[in-house]
C-alpha cells in the first residue's frame, strides 16, 4: 500500500480483517493507518460472517479494539442477521481512538467514472 507507484492502482478489502485468523498488528495497523483508508473496500465474505467460529468479539475486547459494552448488542446482532453484524463490527472496532473511516464503507465510487471535471 505504500509503493508509490501502486498508489492509484491498488485497493484493499477489508472482507476478512477481523476474522480469528488475522493477526491483532494486522488489525492496529489498518485502523491507524488513515492513508490507506480511501483504498480500501468493505466486504462482507459472505456466507462467512455467519460462521461463529471465524468472529471472537472477545478477542477483539481483550486486545483492546473493541469496547467490552459492545459485544453483547453485536452478538444479539450476529444471530439475527450476520451481514448486519459484519458491518457494524467493522464500524465499532477502534484502536487509540481510531476507527475505519467512512470512506472504507462509501465503496461505490471506486466503481462508477467520476463526472468530467471531478477528480
Amino acid at each position: 500500500m505504500d509503493e508509490p507507484a501502486w498508489r492509484d492502482q491498488l485497493l484493499g478489502d477489508i472482507s476478512a480483517l477481523f476474522q480469528v485468523n488475522r493477526s491483532a498488528d494486522a488489525w492496529r495497523t489498518v485502523l491507524q493507518r488513515a492513508d490507506w483508508h480511501p483504498r480500501l473496500l468493505h466486504g462482507s465474505d459472505y456466507p462467512l460472517p455467519g460462521v461463529g467460529l471465524l468472529y471472537s468479539t472477545a478477542r477483539l475486547v481483550h486486545e483492546g479494539l473493541l469496547d467490552a459494552n459492545d459485544v453483547a448488542p453485536l452478538e444479539r446482532l450476529r444471530r439475527h442477521n450476520p451481514l448486519l453484524f459484519d458491518l457494524a463490527l467493522k464500524r465499532r472496532v477502534a484502536w487509540r481512538g481510531e476507527r475505519l473511516s467512512p470512506l472504507v464503507f462509501d465503496t461505490r465510487w471506486h466503481f462508477v467514472q467520476a463526472p468530467a471535471g471531478i477528480a
